[in-house]
């Protein structure tokens, strides 16, 4: 009896330590500043891509398998006969709009010395939920919704291939 009476009491002392870390004290936006979208991110168009069936923004961030980011070299895709090449900034990031919200996109990692890095061909589709995996063969597979404008993935890059998730935060 004892000992569940202060397996109690840890949990309450770290829930109340969990609680207390996690919380900030939001400020109120400065006169103006309310009127600015949250999602201000610049994103370079992908040229000549046929999107008969929409667009979507895709926000791509490039990470080793320790979680360093990869921020030398660029981003290849291709979505049928269009290719364009994106170099990766500071934080291994690329941001490109126009991409299919059907279809399949090819995507080629490539480090500063033009050697590739990585490849996955990632298949977009639409459905109720938002949701992005690798499957065991190394494609990608990414669900928008329809009324998604924008997209945050993340590619771990390692020995088993490029591995591709949702980036929910930051």
């Amino acid at each position: 009896m004892r000992r569940s009476h202060g397996r109690v009491w840890l949990s309450a002392v770290l829930l109340a330590c969990l609680l207390l870390g996690g919380c900030k004290e939001a400020e109120p936006p400065a006169d103006g500043e309310a009127d600015i979208p949250v999602t201000a991110l610049e994103y370079e168009p992908f040229p000549e891509a046929e999107t008969s069936e929409g667009s979507v923004a895709v926000s791509a961030r490039f990470r080793s398998e320790s979680g360093t980011a990869i921020f030398e070299g660029e981003a290849s895709l291709a979505v049928e006969d269009a290719r364009a090449s994106f170099a990766l900034d500071e934080t291994g990031e690329i941001r490109v709009s126009g991409l299919p919200r059907e279809g399949t996109v090819d995507l080629t990692l490539y480090d500063g010395k033009d050697r590739e890095r990585g490849h996955t061909t990632l298949h977009f589709s639409t459905g109720a939920v938002i949701d992005a995996s690798t499957d065991e063969t190394g494609d990608g597979y990414v669900t928008t919704r329809a009324d998604t404008q924008a997209v945050a993935l993340q590619f771990t890059v390692g020995a088993a291939g490029m591995q591709c998730a949702l980036r929910l935060a930051g």
